[in-house]
């Protein structure tokens, strides 16, 4: 599945940047068989609530948008890394 969107919206916490702060968050979405988020949680931390917390924000975003559809309800697991280069 394409999720390009979800990392083109995850937006990077300034205060984040100002302290360094690095790590990849494991956003669990469950999409449904027309292709709509129904739920989108932390299925693994980066140890950075403030990280998680955009990870998810960028995720929910994809709500009320056509995904790609799966043959049943799944349950997709997103990486979504914050790194400053």
């Amino acid at each position: 599945l394409e999720f390009r969107r979800v990392l083109f919206r995850s937006v990077y916490p300034s205060i984040a940047k100002r302290m360094n702060w690095n790590g990849v968050v494991h956003v669990a979405l469950v999409i449904d068989s027309s292709g709509y988020l129904l739920n989108a949680s932390i299925h693994q931390s980066s140890g950075r609530d403030i990280l998680d917390n955009a990870a998810l924000e960028a995720a929910n975003k994809l709500k009320n948008q056509q995904l790609p559809k799966p043959q049943s309800t799944s349950t997709v697991i997103l990486p979504i890394a914050f790194k400053l280069r």
